[in-house]
């Protein structure tokens, strides 16, 4: 009678674990998703000034 109310408790822990674990790797891959598009928005906003520059530098 107390064996399977405690694998029950050891079920319910593991499920509830992974639930966590699952949404704190979301939250990681969210904030990962937020970092790579802030860095491809620096890449573009460096790139553009590059091309700027080189304009410049032509008209020059």
């Amino acid at each position: 009678m107390r064996y399977p109310i405690f694998a029950l408790i050891i079920i319910v822990r593991f499920w509830w674990a992974s639930i966590e674990t699952t949404q704190l790797l979301g939250t990681a891959a969210w904030v990962n998703r937020q970092i790579l598009v802030l860095f491809k928005f620096q890449k573009l906003h460096v790139v553009l000034s590059d091309t700027k520059y080189q304009s410049e530098f032509k008209r020059l």
